[in-house]
């Protein structure tokens, strides 16, 4: 039974490609190859044979697109007309149609065909999103819109509520839009994070954040239920850092559902990772203060601790406020023991003493202490050798450090921890100057799909491509990279030393931009705020043209705003960066830093 069909099968293509599809399909790209070259005229006779011969809608659409192109207006009517007969199902030929009146200055003629085209229009969820898209792709978006708004009579309101709302946005009718946009998320609640980037820029505008505000309000008490409203209700506060009253939500959210406190948790998380310590160290101690035995007691206490160390390390702190911290860990590791569960809080010990406190020796016990733990995660274990790796490091014991890194790459080869402990290991490489090494394994780290291992590749290896050439000195960028790690161990005057002869014996050399802005990072940490500016300025005056100028710009800008007290001249950094760094990876924070200071409405 299979022969016959075999035949008929071989028979079939046999015919296609006989010579005449063959001159067919010649023919088609001598069309395209003289409408590129501009030969118009001989462009549509092909078309127009190939047309006739073929009645084929892929050249019916050359060909009528090409008569508009030459306004040959009339023609294309005929021929848009005769294909309608030939399709009658096709509705995009019915806007093709309106869009010949539309060109001929006939707009009545041309709104009545699209209004029957869309009143012709049946059930079809594909069908309808087609005659809108076509609507759009003439620029007609009324038309688009009432395309969707038929949809939404035929199919029901679950339906097309997102691009509805994206239509009226395009027409800047920002409460409608929003309220498709809700409607689209109490149908779809997995399309949150679409919900957020969509409204996103919306929201820079006050009154729309207002109307947002407004309208999930009114949501949140017609529906106490649907808790989506109430989640977009906290991350529309996050974006304005206003996580006071972020937090009241989350609470009552909590509350709401019966839980944990688990938005409580979650919204602290996020305040401590924008580095809103204060609101964050509020929500965990909420959280302690439920008590022993409730669900976060135990890890609100961990993160608790792990905010304040934040807190103090990244502004204005004193060897007392270091002193106090460390005996603040240590209570709390003598309260619950050196255990899986404290092993978070063991490494942030560990980073104390080895960062602040000036004492490798006893930073590296407390990481061979946490490693020799029984039963500890084989993933934990390896965080902790990456830590000791950096110790070891500051330790001056360079190959230690490379053999942990290696452990760890090994052991987690395809795994985002493995290709961090290769990343140190090529930054370990770059202190000691074997560049071409550093920057083969950095090269490979580019296609890392963590986005921070990725880039911080991609920015050392081309920081060493720029400047590391065999066929001149290679002088400057050793020194740069011996400064590199001389800061990494805490030498602080070693590696200003190092910085200060690039700029004695290289004048105006490439890397100076690069050597201002160690220095700044040097002066930070020296807690020498005043000098630490003195350099971002020295980069935004005399490398506005830079890649360091929008780093430059932004932590000048928060310098002001958070040590220096000088609201002012934030203000206009954040708003230079804003307006002249559209594209910086600054540009979203600045924009949430700027409208705070200017004291935005935002209750």
């Amino acid at each position: 039974m299979v022969r016959p069909f075999l035949h008929i099968g071989i028979f079939l293509c046999l015919i296609y490609f006989t010579p005449v599809h063959s001159q067919i399909n010649q023919d088609a790209l001598l069309a395209q190859q003289y409408q590129q070259n501009g030969e118009l005229d001989k462009a549509l006779d092909i078309y127009e044979k190939l047309w006739k011969q073929e009645s084929s809608i892929y050249y019916y659409r050359s060909y009528f697109n090409l008569l508009m192109e030459t306004a040959d207006y009339k023609t294309a009517e005929k021929v848009c007309k005769k294909q309608i007969k030939e399709s009658p199902e096709n509705y995009t030929l019915q806007i093709d149609l309106g869009k010949v009146y539309s060109k001929q200055d006939e707009k009545i003629k041309a709104e009545k065909q699209f209004e029957s085209t869309i009143n012709a229009l049946k059930p079809d969820q594909f069908i309808i999103s087609s005659v809108a898209n076509a609507f759009l792709s003439i620029n007609e978006t009324d038309f688009a819109l009432a395309t969707y708004q038929k949809g939404q009579s035929l199919l029901g309101t679950i339906f097309f509520n997102y691009e509805i709302g994206k239509l009226y946005e395009r027409k800047s009718d920002y409460p409608k839009a929003i309220d498709h946009y809700l409607s689209h998320l109490k149908i779809s609640p997995v399309d949150e994070e679409l919900i957020q980037n969509t409204l996103q820029n919306i929201i820079q505008d006050d009154k729309n954040f207002s109307e947002l505000k407004s309208q999930l309000f009114k949501r949140i008490q017609k529906s106490p239920n649907d808790i989506i409203f109430s989640k977009l209700l906290i991350w529309q506060y996050v974006q304005k850092q206003d996580y006071e009253s972020a937090f009241t939500q989350a609470k009552a959210l909590d509350r709401r559902l019966k839980n944990n406190g688990d938005h409580v948790y979650e919204l602290a998380k996020l305040a401590k990772e924008s580095q809103a310590f204060d609101a964050a160290i509020i929500m965990y101690q909420s959280l302690v203060e439920k008590g022993p035995g409730t669900y976060y007691y135990f890890p609100a206490q961990q993160e608790l601790l792990s905010t304040r160390k934040l807190k103090v390390t990244s502004g204005l702190y004193t060897e007392e406020d270091i002193q106090a911290l460390k005996h603040i860990y240590q209570d709390f590791l003598k309260e619950y023991g050196k255990n899986n569960n404290t092993i978070q809080s063991l490494r942030d010990l560990a980073s104390l003493y080895a960062r602040y406190l000036n004492d490798i020796n006893e930073a590296i016990s407390l990481l061979e202490e946490a490693i020799a733990i029984h039963n500890i995660k084989p993933i934990t274990k390896a965080e902790c050798k990456l830590d000791l790796g950096d110790y070891y490091i500051i330790s001056g014991e360079i190959w230690e450090a490379s053999l942990l890194y290696s452990q760890v790459d090994k052991a987690y080869k395809d795994e985002a921890i493995g290709e961090e402990a290769k990343l140190r290991n090529a930054y370990l490489s770059y202190y000691i100057g074997e560049f071409e090494w550093a920057k083969a394994q950095l090269d490979v780290l580019k296609a890392s799909t963590t986005e921070l291992i990725s880039n911080n590749a991609m920015t050392l290896s081309f920081f060493i491509m720029d400047n590391f050439d065999l066929d001149t000195t290679i002088i400057p960028m050793s020194l740069y990279a011996r400064a590199d790690l001389l800061r990494f161990q805490n030498r602080y005057e070693e590696a200003i030393s190092a910085l200060d002869s690039i700029l004695n014996l290289f004048p105006n050399h490439s890397l100076t931009d690069d050597v201002y802005y160690a220095f700044y990072n040097i002066k930070k940490r020296q807690q020498k705020f005043t000098e630490a500016a003195q350099y971002l300025e020295l980069i935004r005056n005399n490398y506005s043209n830079g890649i360091l100028n929008d780093d430059a710009l932004f932590n000048l800008a928060i310098l002001n705003e958070q040590i220096l007290n000088n609201k002012e001249k934030a203000l206009e950094l954040f708003e230079t960066l804003i307006l002249n760094h559209k594209g910086s990876i600054y540009s979203i924070e600045a924009r949430k830093h700027y409208r705070a200071l200017r004291g935005d409405n935002i209750n």
